[in-house]
């Protein structure tokens, strides 16, 4: 009976993880934090309930993501008079910003 198979996985990497339901026979793969990468190997293993088992290999890909800037902490108040303007220097602004994908000098600022 193909319900009784017992299913396990092992991961090339220590980035991607890979878990198994033992109920609905379902891998789930969960990645680190902003990971990605290619030929990563996922080794598959089947056993029945005699102990009988085989085993096969795949390669995973992760593709990368462009994920947006996040704002750490809250920008000054920005304050002038009337019938004048202000000028910004954003980059003092840098230090409140973090991109895991672009330096802060590459960003685009948007009012």
């Amino acid at each position: 009976d193909l319900a009784e198979l017992v299913w396990s996985a092992q991961s090339g990497s220590s980035d991607l993880y890979v878990s198994i339901s033992a109920e609905t026979h379902v891998a789930t793969l969960t990645l680190a934090q902003d990971f990605y990468g290619s030929d990563i190997a996922l080794i598959f293993t089947v056993q029945d309930t005699t102990g009988a088992a085989d085993s096969t290999e795949t390669m995973v890909t992760v593709e990368p993501v462009n994920d947006p800037p996040v704002f750490t902490d809250e920008l000054p108040v920005i304050s002038f008079p009337e019938d004048s303007s202000a000028v910004l220097a954003l980059s003092d602004w840098y230090g409140r910003i973090n991109d895991v994908d672009d330096q802060d000098t590459t960003l685009s600022w948007y009012f």
